[in-house]
């Protein structure tokens, strides 16, 4: 390929239309959705979403009791929920390591 050759997004799509070169890019696939997955992730860790504020008047020697009950959102049914496990074994025959499992799972 020469150097000062332009890739462009058609000649990409036209490459795609060879079953091999479909597969070849494809395999960047899950790494595109592992990205996506763990950047949902984070971003639900450092921005959650906002409390309810209440605004409470009370006059001189009242008496005031907060209860405030959180409803928990139910997800839809369709909308999974994401998951990452993080787990250590040793095994009988000096096998030892580390691993992880991560995916989403739907709550029904």
């Amino acid at each position: 390929m020469d150097e000062k050759e332009k890739i462009t997004l058609k000649k990409y799509i036209d490459g795609l239309k060879s079953p091999k070169t479909a597969i070849k890019a494809s395999a960047f696939l899950p790494w595109i959705l592992l990205f996506l997955f763990l950047g949902y992730a984070v971003y639900n860790l450092f921005f959650p979403k906002p409390t309810q504020n209440q605004t409470i008047i009370a006059k001189p020697g009242s008496t005031v009791n907060v209860q405030q009950k959180q409803e928990e959102k139910k997800r839809s049914w369709w909308v999974p929920t994401p998951f990452v496990d993080i787990y250590s074994f040793v095994e009988t025959n000096d096998r030892k390591g580390i691993g992880a499992k991560f995916g989403a799972h739907w709550e029904w």
